[in-house]
C-alpha cells in the first residue's frame, strides 16, 4: 500500500464549494481509478484542506497516478479543481501504525 498526503490552499472564501465538489467529483473518480480516501481534513484558520490517498495497485502510485491525471474521464471534469486550489503540495508517506 502507498500514501500520498496531499494539501491545497484554497481560494478564500470557496472552501465550502471546494468540499462539496471533492466529494461529489474528485473522490468517486479516484475511486475508479483505484485509490482510496483515507481521511480529509478542512483546516479554516488557513484556507487549506489536507487529504491523504492511498493505492494498492501492481501498477504503483506514480503509474496509477500518471493515468488518472491523463484519462479523459479526468480531463472532463468541470469547473476545472485548480478553480479552487491556489496552490498544491504533495508527498508520499509511510504509514507507521493504524
Amino acid at each position: 500500500m502507498e500514501y500520498q498526503v496531499r494539501r491545497y490552499r484554497i481560494v478564500d472564501g470557496r472552501m465550502d464549494e471546494f468540499v462539496e465538489f471533492f466529494e461529489a467529483q474528485l473522490v468517486p473518480l479516484r475511486e475508479r481509478f483505484g485509490f482510496r480516501r483515507e481521511s480529509s481534513w478542512r483546516l479554516d484558520e488557513t484556507h487549506e484542506f489536507m487529504w491523504i490517498v492511498s493505492h494498492d495497485g501492481d501498477d504503483g502510485f506514480e503509474a496509477a497516478d500518471a493515468a488518472y491525471y491523463s484519462s479523459p474521464d479526468r480531463d472532463a471534469v468541470t469547473p476545472n479543481p485548480l478553480d479552487f486550489i491556489a496552490e498544491v503540495n504533495t508527498s508520499m508517506a509511510t504509514r507507521l501504525a493504524p
